[in-house]
């Protein structure tokens, strides 16, 4: 596999992209990017101004980057943890998460107690084998 020089990683396959993705929404080159990219929806009314919505329809909302921002969105769903603090950290999926912990719990109290139980009969063992011996 041929490495990428450091000219090419410089390079963005979608300078548009790095730009929302990776700027501010208040700044100063997403506000100077023109009024017509973002819908009317998303605009304030009388500026090009962007407001935040909580839901947003890819069709009516956004016509020309909702389809390059679908594609984006499916990728992250895809992305699963790799090794056990990204699985520690990882809280997209709830249910899966709760499910870690209550394992991770119950297996180590399961843990604790399997340690108790082999001292305690370890003990009996030890106490069966050497009976006291008291006054005959």
């Amino acid at each position: 596999m041929k490495k990428a020089s450091k000219a090419e990683d410089k390079i963005s396959a979608d300078p548009l992209l790095e730009i929302l993705c990776g700027k501010r929404t208040r700044s100063s080159e997403i506000q100077n990017l023109p009024g017509s990219l973002w819908p009317q929806p998303c605009r304030y009314i009388g500026s090009n101004h962007l407001r935040k919505q909580d839901e947003y329809s890819i069709s009516a909302d956004l016509p020309l980057l909702g389809p390059r921002l679908l594609i984006l969105q499916e990728f992250n769903l895809r992305q699963r943890p790799r090794g056990f603090w990204a699985l520690w950290r990882d809280r997209r999926d709830k249910p899966k998460w709760y499910t870690f912990w209550v394992v991770l719990i119950v297996g180590g109290f399961t843990i604790v107690l399997s340690i108790v139980q082999i001292a305690l009969s370890t003990a009996q063992l030890a106490v069966s084998i050497k009976p006291p011996t008291g006054p005959d």
